[in-house]
């Protein structure tokens, strides 16, 4: 084998092994989600349940949807930052100025 295919060879292992690691940290993140929401739902509907529903609930569910969009938007940002390619190949860098969306309060 040349040495630009043991070089070659060399490098797509490298980013199949972070790959890999990513993806292995991606679940792990997921199923801790999973299983904090998991402790934490049932316990709060188990202390609602029988009760009446708040006149201002729909507001509070539109509150938190508007900030979870926030927070999804927020995370996409930082990840694009994260994996931005460089010259020399995937680099980290600090985060970039981000523009604002038009109409966000």
């Amino acid at each position: 084998m040349s040495t630009y295919s043991e070089v070659a060879d060399r490098a797509c292992d490298a980013y199949l092994d972070t790959l890999r690691r990513s993806q292995d940290a991606t679940i792990q993140a997921v199923a801790s989600f999973a299983d904090q929401l998991g402790r934490t739902v049932p316990s709060f509907l188990a202390s609602v349940q029988g009760s009446a529903l708040h006149p201002d609930a729909a507001g509070a569910f539109v509150r938190f949807a508007a900030r979870l969009v926030q927070n999804q938007r927020e995370f996409a940002y930082r990840l694009l930052e994260a994996t931005q390619i460089t010259e020399g190949g995937i680099a980290r860098v600090v985060p970039a100025e981000r523009p604002e969306d038009a109409g966000a309060s």
